[in-house]
């Protein structure tokens, strides 16, 4: 997993769709979707389960999304400490 990754997971768990998602991330909707299938392919784990009217977080996914947002917030630290962002 990298940090893209997940940032997306962690935007798909916030806004609950694919769509929404996609529109937050600035990214089309089907790149979101197979990007969140094959790291699920990698992990060998489902992250969220997919249901007519959005998705939601498997238990695994519950876990990655609390260190997710923990590395994502570390790294946004670190660039504003260096004067990136």
């Amino acid at each position: 997993m990298n940090a893209r990754q997940f940032r997306q997971v962690v935007a798909l768990a916030e806004a609950g769709s694919f769509r929404h998602a996609a529109v937050a991330l600035k990214i089309s909707q089907p790149a979101l979707s197979k990007a969140v299938s094959s790291l699920e392919k990698e992990l060998g784990v489902r992250l969220f389960d997919r249901q007519p009217r959005g998705v939601s977080l498997t238990e695994f996914g519950q876990r990655v999304v609390v260190h997710g947002r923990a590395l994502i917030a570390a790294e946004d630290d670190l660039f504003h400490d260096l004067g990136l962002i």
